[in-house]
Parts: C-alpha cells; structure tokens; sequence
C-alpha cells in the first residue's frame, strides 16, 4: 500500500482498517502491518491500542496476528443505506449474470477506492483483480471504479485521481490512460476496460447505478480476453442497461 500523505492518527486507523480487512482471515503481524503501511512499528502500535479499546481491532493470544474487530461488522450491519442497496440490487446481479453467462459485480465508492460489496459468478471462471466482497482497489483501476469516479463533481474527481496517481502506477497504469478512459465514458455512458489480472489479461464492462442517495454505485460484467467479443459487448451492454433502468434506487 502506498504511504499515506498526511501523517494524521485518523488517517493512519483509516490505512490500519483498510489494510487489516484486505488481509481476511489471517490477519497482520504488527511487523507486517507496519511494512505494509510503510510506517514505523511504535505509532502503527498505538493506533492498534485505540482501535482495539473500542472494538474496530481484535488480536489473537498475547501476541498473534491483529484482525478487524466486531464493532466494525456491527457498523456495517446497521449502515442501513449500503445493506438496504445490496439487497435490492443482489436480484438485478443474478439476472445479468444469468443472460450474459459471466461474472457480475456492484462496486461502491469507499473513500479514494472502490469496494466490492456484491457478485455474482456466472457460469465461467474469470479471474478478478480483487478477492471477492470486501475486495478494494483504488478509483480508476477497475472499470467499476472509473465509472464512479466519471459520476463524481469535476473537483471531487480531479483531487482522487491527483491523489491516487502515484497508486496508479502499482498496476501498470498511467493517469493519462485513465483520463482518456473518463472521457471515453463520459461520451457513451458506459465504459469497457482492459486490464491484466495477475497473469491473465481480462475485460470489464460497466455502467452507473442512479439514485443511490450519496452511495455511489456501479455494476460491472468480467470477461477473459483484451476485449469482448461484438455480440457478447452487445450482450452485455442490452443487460446492463435493461436491469438498471428497471431497478433504479
């Protein structure tokens, strides 16, 4: 992860949270949490001890890995307006996949990324480039993401991609490439990107969710290859505009 700009303790518990919920299950060493974030063990610690007294850490035996705490969950269990979205959008990424026969995602804007909140799988594996709900990546990464950022204020838009551009660069990607895809956007209202995931090239195709009262969503299809195939993107294009039009928030 890519240090922070701002050496603030409500920025470093925000990087501490977003950091121990990529790392599932197993959680982080103290040791390796600290290199993740690029920051010194003893300030990365003290943060841990605040977290950890209001419940938004936890820590395994005397001196095991940290892990994200049960107040987090319990936040997120009641921030009615995400879990209500979810709910309500889950049976529009069971149709899509369903007609297109690929992976379907709604990606939600948290802060300078996008985050997985739901997916369907389709009936072919195709890698992703995050692992499943939960799974981040920075705004303008992934197809999800652009389309987000594409839906944003000018301003808003304009300080993540100044801020997320030395992230950029950790996926092979230029700013100018992604400026030209926001554009490519903004003339037809859908986007189709290419990226590598790990080893394999993939493409993903997206479009905006309206109405999300501040909750900033979009859907995306996943696909093996540099691009789709022109009766699959029309496919997918006639999908995606059909069930969102219908299931408006």
């Amino acid at each position: 992860m890519t240090p922070s700009r701002t050496s603030t303790n409500a920025a470093r518990a925000a990087r501490i949270l977003a950091t121990l919920g990529e790392a599932g299950a197993e959680g982080l060493s103290l040791t390796a949490l600290a290199e993740a974030l690029g920051d010194s063990r003893t300030p990365v610690h003290r943060a841990l001890v605040a977290l950890s007294e209001h419940g938004f850490v936890m820590q395994t035996g005397r001196r095991g890995n940290y892990h994200v705490g049960p107040a987090v969950h319990a936040i997120a269990m009641k921030s009615a307006s995400v879990n209500e979205y979810t709910r309500a959008l889950r049976p529009l990424l069971i149709d899509i996949s369903a007609e297109t026969g690929l992976p379907t995602f709604l990606m939600a804007r948290a802060g300078f990324d996008s985050v997985c909140l739901d997916w369907q799988s389709g009936f072919s594996t195709v890698p992703a480039m995050f692992d499943g709900i939960g799974g981040r990546l920075p705004l303008g990464v992934g197809v999800g993401g652009l389309v987000v950022l594409g839906e944003m204020d000018a301003e808003g838009r304009e300080q993540v991609i100044r801020l997320n551009a030395p992230r950029f660069a950790e996926w092979d990607l230029e700013e100018a490439a992604i400026r030209a895809e926001l554009a490519t956007y903004a003339a037809q209202g859908w986007l189709l990107v290419s990226r590598r995931s790990g080893a394999v090239d993939v493409c993903s195709l997206a479009m905006p969710v309206r109405g999300g009262h501040g909750v900033e969503l979009a859907v995306s299809v996943l696909a093996p290859g540099r691009d789709m195939e022109p009766d699959l993107k029309a496919s997918v294009i006639d999908s995606l505009s059909r069930h969102l039009s219908r299931r408006e928030l």
